[in-house]
């Protein structure tokens, strides 16, 4: 998790995501969790949140800042990376 830190472990933001994890894919669970803490605050709040399934390794992110720098492996071994979510490109 990654943000405005007290709020973000007040509200059990990684317990939640894990929890939603378990019933949906790591995206939907990241995306949920990061959606709920921001409906649960009456102020603009920063947050986000990367998992990975340890079963199946599927990964999950989310952020409501403007930039989350985000980087990881495809199983071509062909990297993608970006300043945030909206900005992901494959590098060779």
């Amino acid at each position: 998790c990654t943000g405005v830190g007290e709020y973000i472990l007040v509200n059990l933001l990684a317990a939640k995501t894990a929890a939603k994890a378990k019933i949906m894919p790591s995206m939907n669970a990241a995306s949920e969790a990061v959606n709920e803490l921001l409906k649960s605050s009456n102020k603009k709040v920063d947050a986000g949140v990367i998992l990975i399934k340890k079963e199946t390794q599927q990964y999950g992110f989310y952020h409501s800042s403007v930039h989350m720098p985000i980087a990881f492996l495809n199983d071509d071994e062909t990297i993608t990376s970006g300043l945030s979510i909206n900005d992901l490109h494959v590098n060779i």
